[in-house]
């Protein structure tokens, strides 16, 4: 017998981060939003990340641009994509924060950003140092 198995992320909204501020424990929430897209544990903090896109508000009214407010939401998504993070401790969520390590593409999958380190800094500003001394030098003569 043949499985076959598909995956499925869980997506949450700004209207699911309001609700997550008042939530009573991190079981009612994966419960509501279902699990998370990955899990990550840092000491005694864990990180329950998941997709999240903000809703899409009207902006604009006969040509004047004016602050939306909830009764101008679209139902729909923005294309804007970004990654949340609800930080638990024990079963108490302390806290959320936007996963900027990630982001996605124009196909909304996600690719890992890589920062430059602190030694490849300070080597580009060596050798760009160097270039121009070298430069200069070479003007001078």
């Amino acid at each position: 017998m043949t499985h076959v198995y598909s995956l499925k992320e869980n997506w949450i909204d700004d209207e699911d981060l309001r609700t997550a501020m008042n939530a009573k424990s991190m079981q009612e929430l994966t419960s509501k939003f279902g699990l998370p897209n990955f899990t990550e544990f840092h000491g005694d903090t864990v990180e329950y990340v998941y997709n999240c896109r903000p809703h899409l508000y009207k902006t604009e009214k006969n040509g004047i641009e004016y602050k939306p407010t909830e009764k101008d939401r679209e139902g729909q998504w923005s294309n804007r994509r970004e990654m949340i993070a609800l930080l638990a401790v024990g079963d108490k969520l302390i806290g959320i924060r936007h996963r900027t390590d990630y982001a996605g593409d124009a196909n909304n999958t996600v690719k890992e950003e890589k920062s430059v380190g602190l030694a490849a800094k300070i080597a580009g500003a060596i050798l760009g140092v160097g270039a121009l001394i070298t430069t200069i030098i070479l003007v001078s003569d």
